[in-house]
């Protein structure tokens, strides 16, 4: 338990931070360093279906079995 108060924040204030800066390039690359004969494709969008909706299922009564208690002998 006392590595893992030390590992965590070592890791989170002083390592992590150094890894972001030595990642940048690749973490949040510039625009610029797209290729440029890549097109862009536009977002895909949400179309109505030609699907009827499904029915909205309701549950249906279910009776549970009752279960006889257990008396166990304790002496």
């Amino acid at each position: 338990m006392a590595i893992t108060a030390i590992a965590v924040p070592t890791m989170t204030y002083l390592l992590m931070p150094q890894m972001t800066r030595l990642f940048a390039w690749w973490l949040y690359p510039l625009p610029s360093d797209l290729p440029v004969d890549q097109p862009h494709e536009a977002p895909l969008s949400l179309e109505p279906s030609a699907e009827p909706p499904l029915p909205i299922m309701q549950p249906l009564p279910v009776e549970l079995e009752t279960i006889p208690p257990v008396i166990e002998n304790l002496g």
